[in-house]
């Protein structure tokens, strides 16, 4: 995923404000040596690739898999 985000920042603005999502939308973030970017879009979109940054999202939610697949081994 961090390898993928550099392929979607000049998508992203400079963030600043870091708040959480509201329902039913994913906010990106990307800590960079430039300082901290980010995009959002609606879950929908993204789930149903009818977004650019879905390749992201996925990625983000193949990160989030292997969280739980360690998590359960404990």
């Amino acid at each position: 995923m961090v390898n993928l985000v550099a392929k979607f920042q000049p998508q992203m603005t400079t963030a600043k404000e870091v708040p959480l999502p509201k329902n039913g939308e994913t906010i990106f973030y990307a800590l960079t040596d430039g300082g901290v970017f980010t995009a959002n879009a609606a879950e929908n979109d993204l789930g149903e690739q009818r977004h650019s940054l879905s390749p992201l999202f996925f990625a983000g939610q193949e990160v989030i898999t292997q969280y739980r697949l360690v998590e359960g081994r404990k």
